[in-house]
């Protein structure tokens, strides 16, 4: 979605400015690319590194501890007798 798109659906709905939607839509602005004070409040480039980067590092270590578990499991005869 481009931002005249938001842009153009935001001016044809009456949305007070302190209503939670409107609010949302400007924390999020970063994801179109618009100007503001997005990217969910990051205002460095540090923190947007940060946000940008935590769910792959959890996503990673996620991964990391299914495959020991499957790993753990396996390993022995008594172990995948259970399974």
């Amino acid at each position: 979605i481009a931002c005249w798109q938001m842009q153009g659906f935001y001016e044809n709905m009456d949305i007070p400015k302190d209503s939670q939607n409107c609010v949302l839509a400007q924390s999020m602005n970063f994801i179109c690319g618009c100007e503001g004070p997005g990217y969910a409040g990051a205002n460095t480039h540090t923190k947007q590194a940060v946000l940008a980067w935590l769910p792959r590092s959890m996503a990673i270590l996620s991964t990391l501890g299914s495959s020991f578990i499957l790993y753990d499991t396996t390993k022995t005869i008594q172990k995948r007798r259970k399974l």
